[in-house]
């Protein structure tokens, strides 16, 4: 991005825009949370570095999970009707978790044990240029019952499951 000074302008664009519009959405962490961070998940810091040099921010929690939320509902709905044939009821459900790369090591045991069952990945291309190191998902469908499953990875940044039942009241997540 620093040698394309569009992307850079468009880039810094977007960020006063998301400052002005939500000023308390993300705030860069002080040494001590990051240190706290650390601590509390039980990880070590890269060698070499200071916590003071690690580029590290908090997100203001409720409204980063409601958008987050929304946009991965969209695309489970999307990855339903592909995989299945059948646009989702209005009374339809959704289950989503998600979590970022930072909680992997320690909450990860959920996603492992749901990529284990599903056993289709498609590829993901644009022309010829595979994209899976941007974004892949796995996913499986039970006919019988009208769910689909999926597990998503955003770039090895973002990861989300997402349970899909076009029958209200036939999932239960825990």
């Amino acid at each position: 991005m620093e040698d394309d000074p569009q992307r850079r302008f468009d880039f810094e664009k977007y960020v006063k825009a998301m400052g002005n519009n939500f000023p308390n959405l993300l705030r860069i962490l002080s040494t001590n949370e990051k240190r706290h961070f650390f601590k509390l998940e039980g990880l070590r810091k890269p060698y070499g570095s200071a916590y003071a040099s690690l580029p590290m921010v908090g997100v203001a929690d409720q409204l980063a999970n409601t958008s987050i939320e929304s946009v991965l509902k969209k695309i489970f709905r999307a990855l339903h009707f592909k995989h299945s044939d059948e646009i989702l009821p209005i009374d339809g459900e959704i289950t989503v978790r998600w979590m970022i790369n930072a909680y992997l090591h320690s909450r990860g045991d959920e996603f492992a044990k749901l990529a284990a069952v599903l056993s289709q990945r498609p590829e993901i291309k644009r022309g010829r240029r595979d994209l899976s190191d941007q974004f892949s998902y796995y996913y499986g469908i039970e006919p019988n019952s009208k769910v689909t499953a999926y597990l998503l990875s955003f770039r090895n940044s973002l990861l989300a499951m997402g349970i899909v039942s076009a029958i209200r009241g036939a999932l239960t997540l825990e």
